[in-house]
């Protein structure tokens, strides 16, 4: 086999892998970004966070507005303990 022959089938191979390097890259991106009609993972995710920040908001609503309850019980309450106990 000659010098030419080798360096012939070096660049074969070469432009092989590089081949499946850029097959490779293009299927990653599909399947993070979307890709042949299919939901990539990243808007997927995207939507996750946003429908669980919703809920996150809601439940930080409801505990302050259940701590500001609770006060205003422990207040009342502790005004009707000190009348009583005079």
């Amino acid at each position: 086999m000659s010098d030419n022959e080798r360096i012939y089938d070096i660049l074969q191979k070469q432009g092989e892998i590089l081949a499946r390097i850029d097959e490779s890259q293009k299927n990653t991106h599909n399947r993070l970004f979307g890709g042949n009609g299919e939901t990539g993972v990243i808007p997927h995710l995207y939507v996750q966070v946003n429908r669980h920040e919703s809920q996150i908001t809601f439940w930080r609503g409801a505990l302050a507005v259940l701590s500001v309850l609770w006060t205003a019980a422990l207040a009342w309450g502790g005004v009707i303990v000190s009348k009583h106990a005079k």
